[in-house]
């Protein structure tokens, strides 16, 4: 679980990620794990508690879910 918000309408939880819970790091990183700069296109990074730690299946084809950043 990484956000939340339970004060927003209907129409907003359904459009939009939430608030960032506390305790938890984010970042928008490009394929080689820099931090791009706000407004462009990347990939979401979460660290924190209730994070998933890998893939449920070893031989999926999906991106993993931990990288050499950890």
């Amino acid at each position: 679980m990484a956000s939340s918000s339970p004060g927003d309408s209907a129409i907003a939880r359904a459009e939009l990620l939430g608030h960032c819970l506390p305790g938890r790091d984010y970042m928008v990183c490009d394929r080689e794990g820099q931090v791009v700069a706000t407004g462009a296109v990347g990939k979401l990074c979460i660290r924190g508690p209730l994070t998933m730690s890998g893939c449920l299946r070893p031989d999926s084809t999906l991106d993993p879910a931990v990288d050499e950043a950890g």
